[in-house]
């Protein structure tokens, strides 16, 4: 991309800001290279991962690098062979690695959230835990070599330490010897020559054999190490000698390690540069409040209420607020003509629209309420006097000079600023030249924005198609710019107002209005109007605004009205139907209750009147045999099984009861049918009913009607055998069975199915699962046949 007078457009002194949002050198350094890039993807790409670093900051778990300091020297130091990192050095190193570490395993954590910054992390940040695990512990905070570093070296310091000890120990004893012959200077050990010694007086050296290593500035004290204590001083200096050579060995040995993993620990410094250069931007974006630009391939320009991030600072610290502009150019306009007074704001907009427009090609989000810029290859700009003593050119010609090289290189899609276009000449030739330098810039397609005094290029603007006036606000009744851009009406000068402002006399200042010709009046006079009626206009638009962002918000408060009514109502529904529920449930369980009393009243009536009958029966067939035979006769004996056969009826000694042969079993079994029972029973325990069956019941009172009894409930047993039945017959069976256990109060009944392949079984389950008198079923325990029974609870 090129760039021209980069300067110019405060380039330079707004990386300068941006840097000192920089946590570490690293970061800040990165602004010293930023240019606007000439690639739609490498600019969208850094707003991406300023985006993610603005979230992150908002979330409240931004990265930090205030430990990384600057590392290239050390990085040159290594590829120096035999070159020695000293303890501080080997702690920055310690300090990057454990950094890059730290920000790469927080962003993979968060890469589906953040999948810019997590790709960075995975494809720049190699493995450096080894590293970190060599370095940690060795090199304190202060940056000094740790006892621990390694073990002759904490050997070697105690050793020093207890030496230094008994040598201090030696000489208090000495000192406290000397202070009764008034011998001693001071009462203190001291250190000359890396030699622990005494202070002495001149005159009494000789009191305290030893060696002198100096005197005090006035020669009244010399230093000296007694007799007794230069051979343990000579033991202290070797074992110094030696800590410094294992200190040695252990830094070689350190900055080796380090060496080894030079590659990655670039790559970790390049991570941790672009982290905190992209972080810098977003702490920039949120401190200026900025926005996100939507960037586009074509030539355009919206902006949107923008503001000069250097200007606003410097009028905060003034405490005053800074004046936004917007712009609006390319789908209906390519060029912009700005006029109004001097000192209103025209080079601002103009320094703006050139600022912001930079700011977003290079990935800084810009302080404005919204922006579509567009991917300008060329950015050229001619603002402020360039006047030359040295060249001996005049500011009109140093700007001809700038525009013929403009001219010379720009292509589309270029954006081009010039500043107070046509003026140090000939007011009609500048206009003249002016609109022909437009004229050129606009059939080339170039996006142009310029600031001019001459009506002629107001009226270009007003008669081109493509080609607009804007004007800076100027406060007629005070003669106070406001500073804001219009856009869509010329603005006038106002030179005669504001020198009749300052002071001028006013027969000069009438004299000055009379030469004005009628055109430029004319063209002063339609400006004005203009101008008055687009702030009407404005007026009500803002009016309508606020009114219209009333009527949202009134509208917002209805709808959530609205909701919360129709909330409350869905809730107050939900409760009725739940208490509708819970009552409908109630009563039909009362309901299904009352039914199953019915139906179970009806049922044991039904099973009352057929055991009538049966008794009934036995009754009638039991007073035969009593009413033929006399009193007297004998009974004949009967064979056991005789006259069994199918259909005959039979009394069941061990059940007490009367039932049906429905066939026979196999091996002298009979399968009999008493009441809802099916039985398989011996022959022998059968008898059939005749006129011998047995004595009548007694009748009372000479009445011949029927006694009815009923037999207990008990059921002789708990279980019945389905095995061999088909799915009906074993349902039929079950169910009559069933019906007499509830009769009898029994529950768990077993009903014995056998394995096989498990269709009876199945065809028993789903049967079961109907019946309203089942509570539940379950197969036998394995001990008790397994899944050949199933175990019935009843509602007895």
């Amino acid at each position: 991309m090129t760039v021209s007078d980069l300067d110019v457009l405060d380039y330079r002194d707004l990386k300068r800001v941006v840097a000192g949002f920089a946590d570490c050198p690293l970061g800040s350094q990165r602004f010293d290279g930023l240019i606007p890039a000439g690639d739609l993807g490498e600019v969208r790409k850094q707003l991406r991962m300023v985006r993610e670093c603005l979230e992150m900051l908002e979330s409240g778990q931004p990265l930090r690098f205030h430990r990384v300091v600057e590392v290239g020297p050390i990085f040159g130091r290594l590829g120096v062979h035999g070159a020695v990192l000293d303890p501080g050095e080997i702690r920055t190193v310690l300090d990057l690695a454990e950094v890059a570490g730290a920000g790469r395993k927080a962003l993979e954590a968060a890469g589906r959230q953040f999948p810019v910054l997590s790709g960075l992390a995975c494809s720049q940040v190699g493995e450096l835990s080894g590293l970190i695990s060599q370095l940690a512990g060795k090199i304190g905070p202060t940056g000094e070599l740790e006892d621990g570093a390694s073990p002759r070296l904490r050997t070697l310091r105690r050793q020093v330490a207890g030496l230094r000890s008994r040598i201090c120990r030696s000489l208090v004893n000495l000192l406290r010897g000397g202070e009764k012959t008034g011998s001693l200077q001071d009462e203190v050990v001291t250190v000359r020559n890396e030699r622990f010694v005494i202070p002495v007086r001149t005159d009494r050296k000789r009191a305290f054999p030893g060696v002198v290593h100096g005197s005090s500035s006035t020669g009244s004290t010399l230093f000296i190490e007694p007799l007794q204590s230069v051979e343990l001083n000579n033991r202290l200096i070797q074992l110094k000698e030696q800590v410094a050579e294992e200190v040695l060995r252990v830094l070689r040995a350190l900055t080796q390690a380090i060496r080894q993993h030079l590659p990655e620990l670039q790559a970790a410094a390049r991570f941790v540069g672009v982290l905190d250069f992209s972080f810098a931007k977003a702490r920039f974006c949120r401190e200026f409040q900025c926005v996100f630009p939507e960037l586009d391939t074509g030539p355009v320009l919206e902006i949107e209420r923008g503001r000069h991030p250097l200007l606003e600072m410097h009028l905060k610290e003034q405490g005053r607020e800074i004046v936004p502009v917007s712009v609006n150019l390319g789908e209906r306009s390519q060029v912009l003509v700005i006029s109004g007074p001097n000192a209103g704001g025209k080079t601002v907009a103009l320094k703006t629209v050139g600022m912001l427009t930079l700011m977003a090609l290079s990935g800084i989000p810009i302080p404005a309420a919204s922006a579509r810029i567009g991917l300008f290859r060329q950015i050229f700009a001619d603002i402020g006097d360039r006047q030359s003593m040295t060249d001996d050119l005049s500011t009109f010609s140093a700007h001809l000079g700038k525009i013929r090289s403009i001219l010379e290189e720009v292509a589309p899609p270029a954006l081009v600023l010039l500043d107070e276009l046509g003026t140090g000449t000939d007011p009609g030739e500048g206009a003249a030249l002016g609109t022909a330098i437009l004229e050129d810039l606009r059939s080339r397609g170039i996006l142009t924005v310029v600031t001019t005094h001459l009506n002629g290029l107001k009226r270009y603007a007003f008669q081109t198609d493509r080609v607009v006036n804007a004007s800076v606000e100027f406060e007629q009744a005070d003669l106070r710019p406001t500073y804001r851009l219009i856009q869509g009406i010329p603005g006038n000068s106002s030179g005669i107002d504001m020198a009749s402002q300052l002071g001028l006399p006013e027969t000069l200042i009438a004299r000055a209005r009379g030469l004005v010709s009628e055109p430029e009046r004319e063209i002063a006079g339609y400006a004005r109007a203009l101008g008055q009626q687009l702030t009407e206009a404005t007026r009500l638009r803002n009016r309508l605004e606020l009114e219209q962002a009333g009527l949202k918000d009134q509208r917002a408060a209805l709808e959530k009205k609205q909701r919360e009514l129709e909330e409350s109502r869905s809730r107050e529904i939900a409760r009725c139907r739940k208490q509708a529920r819970q009552r409908f449930e109630k009563e039909a369980a009362q309901l299904l209750a009352r039914i199953r009393d019915r139906f179970e009243e009806a049922r044991l009536r039904s099973e009352v009147r057929r055991r009538s009958r049966d008794l009934e029966e036995v009754q009638v067939n039991g007073s035969r045999p009593a009413e033929s035979s006399g009193p007297g006769l004998p009974e004949r004996e009967k064979a056991p099984g005789e006259g069994i056969r199918s259909g005959v009826r039979v009394r069941v000694a061990r059940l007490g009861s009367i039932g049906t042969i429905t066939g026979p079993r196999g091996e002298g079994s009979w399968e009999v049918d008493v009441g809802a029972l099916k039985c398989v029973l011996k022959g022998e325990e059968l008898e059939p009913v005749g006129l011998d069956s047995g004595p009548p019941p007694p009748v009372r009172g000479g009445s011949r009607g029927v006694s009815v009894r009923l037999q207990s409930g008990e059921l002789p047993s708990n279980e019945i055998n389905l095995v061999g039945c088909t799915a009906d017959e074993a349902i039929r069976r079950a169910d009559k069975f069933l019906d007499s256990a509830l009769l009898a109060s029994m529950s768990p009944v077993r009903l014995i199915h056998g394995s096989g392949m498990g269709v009876l079984r199945r065809a028993i389950s789903e049967w079961l699962s109907d019946q309203s008198h089942v509570s539940e079923f379950h197969p036998a325990a394995s001990h008790e046949g397994g899944n050949g029974v199933t175990v019935v609870s009843l509602h007895v």
